[in-house]
C-alpha cells in the first residue's frame, strides 16, 4: 500500500513544479524544456502507479498507455542548459534529430496501444517484453550518460567564460544544473546496476521513482529562485558576452546575446598599470558585481582590450585579478587587527566579497590557508 502512497505523492509533487514553473511571472522560454523533463518523469510514475495498483490487469486494454518516454530527458536537458548559456539557437530540423528516439518510443505506444487484445499481447510477449523493453531501457542510458557529459562539460566552459567577464559568479553561474546533472547521473547508476540483474526491471521502479522524485522537487525549488540572466547582466554584457558557442542566441529567453569574437587584442603594459591604479584608487574592487565592462568604462577602453591586457599581463581571469585586490585589502584589514571590532563576514563584505563561503574558498586558493589559519600564523609571527 505505501508504495502506492509514495507514487501518489510523487505525482502531486510532479504536477505542482509543472504549475510553479508555468505560473511564474517571469517565466523563461527554456523553461518548456524543464516541464518536459518533469512531465517524463510524472509519465513513468504514473505508469509505475497504474502498475501497482492492478490497473493494467483489470483492464488489458490500458497496456501501453503512451505516457513513457524516458528517450526525450537527455536532450531536453540538454535544450534547456544551451538556451540558458546563449548557446546559437538549434534548428528545427536539429532539435528533432536529437528528439527522433524518444518520438519514436512515444510512436510505438500509440501505435500498440490501439491494437486488440490478441495483437497487442502477441506484439507484448513476443516482442517488447522479449527484446524491444531491454533494447528501450539501455539505449535511454546510453543516451542520457551522453547527454549528461556533454551539459557538464558546456557548464565548465561557461563558467570559465563567465569568470573572465564577472567577480561574482554566483548570479550567472547555473551551479544548480551542475547539481542536477549529478541527480540524473545517480538515477542513471541506480537503473544500470538493477538492469544488469536478470529480470529485475521492476526491482528498480522504487529507487528510481524516489530520485526522479527528489529531482523534481530540486527543479521545482530552483525555479523559484532562477530569474532571467538578463537581469543580472547588464545592457553592455548583454551586447558583448561571448560565450563558448559563436552566433546569435535566443533574447526572448532571458539569456545573453553572444557576438562573434573579435581578432586578438595586443598586450599592453601601461594599460594593466592603469587598471592596477583604477582598482586601488577608486576601490572598484569593492564592488560586489563589478563586472568587466565597469572596469573598461571607467578605464575608457574596449572590454576586451581590457580582458587581454589582465589575462596576458596579469595571467589570470577577471574575476581572479578582481579577487586578488579583494584578498589583498583583506589581509591588510586584519593586519591592521580590525577583526577585533568586526566580523570576518563583515571585513570580507566591506572588502567586495559576496558571501562567506566565497570569501573563504577564494582566499584558501589564493593563500593555501583558512583566514583563521592565516590569522594565527600571523599572531605566532608577532
Amino acid at each position: 500500500m505505501w508504495p502506492s502512497l509514495f507514487l501518489i505523492a510523487a505525482l502531486i509533487a510532479g504536477f505542482t513544479t509543472v504549475g510553479i514553473l508555468l505560473a511564474r511571472t517571469q517565466r523563461l522560454r527554456t523553461d518548456r524544456w524543464l516541464i518536459g523533463v518533469v512531465l517524463v518523469f510524472m509519465g513513468t510514475v504514473c505508469h509505475n502507479l497504474l502498475l501497482n495498483i492492478g490497473v493494467y490487469e483489470r483492464d488489458p486494454s490500458l497496456y501501453f498507455l503512451p505516457v513513457i518516454a524516458q528517450l526525450l530527458t537527455g536532450p531536453m536537458l540538454w535544450f534547456y542548459a544551451r538556451g540558458m548559456m546563449g548557446r546559437e539557437a538549434m534548428s528545427l530540423s536539429m532539435r528533432s534529430l536529437h528528439l527522433l528516439p524518444g518520438i519514436l518510443q512515444l510512436s510505438i505506444q500509440v501505435w500498440a496501444f490501439q491494437l486488440d487484445g490478441g495483437p497487442k499481447y502477441r506484439f507484448w510477449s513476443e516482442v517488447y517484453e522479449p527484446w524491444l523493453q531491454p533494447l528501450i531501457f539501455w539505449t535511454g542510458q546510453v543516451l542520457m550518460i551522453t547527454y549528461l557529459t556533454i551539459t557538464h562539460r558546456a557548464l565548465i566552459a561557461w563558467r570559465e567564460d563567465m569568470a573572465g567577464r564577472f567577480s561574482n559568479l554566483d548570479p550567472v553561474a547555473l551551479r544548480w544544473l551542475d547539481r542536477l546533472v549529478l541527480m540524473l547521473a545517480a538515477l542513471v547508476l541506480v537503473s544500470v546496476t538493477l538492469g544488469m540483474v536478470p529480470d529485475a526491471f521492476s526491482a528498480a521502479v522504487l529507487p528510481t521513482d524516489v530520485l526522479k522524485t527528489l529531482i523534481v522537487c530540486a527543479i521545482g525549488w530552483q525555479s523559484l529562485r532562477q530569474v532571467e540572466l538578463r537581469q543580472v547582466v547588464g545592457p553592455a554584457e548583454q551586447a558583448s558576452v561571448a560565450t563558448p558557442e559563436r552566433g546569435m542566441t535566443d533574447t526572448a529567453a532571458g539569456v545573453i546575446t553572444a557576438e562573434p569574437e573579435p581578432r586578438p587584442v595586443p598586450f599592453d603594459p601601461l594599460l594593466l598599470e592603469r587598471l592596477d591604479q583604477l582598482m586601488m584608487e577608486r576601490g572598484l574592487f569593492k564592488q560586489p558585481d563589478l563586472t568587466l565592462f565597469d572596469l573598461a568604462e571607467a578605464a575608457g577602453v574596449p572590454a576586451k582590450r581590457v580582458s587581454t591586457t589582465i589575462n596576458a599581463g596579469a595571467g589570470c581571469t577577471f574575476l581572479r585579478y578582481v579577487n586578488r585586490f579583494r584578498i589583498r585589502a583583506m589581509k591588510e584589514a586584519l593586519s591592521q587587527g580590525r577583526h577585533d571590532q568586526l566580523s570576518l563576514l563583515g571585513i570580507a563584505l566591506d572588502c567586495g566579497f559576496n558571501s562567506k563561503s566565497t570569501f573563504n574558498r577564494v582566499f584558501r586558493e589564493e593563500e593555501g590557508l583558512t583566514p583563521s589559519e592565516w590569522l594565527k600564523r600571523i599572531a605566532e609571527g608577532r
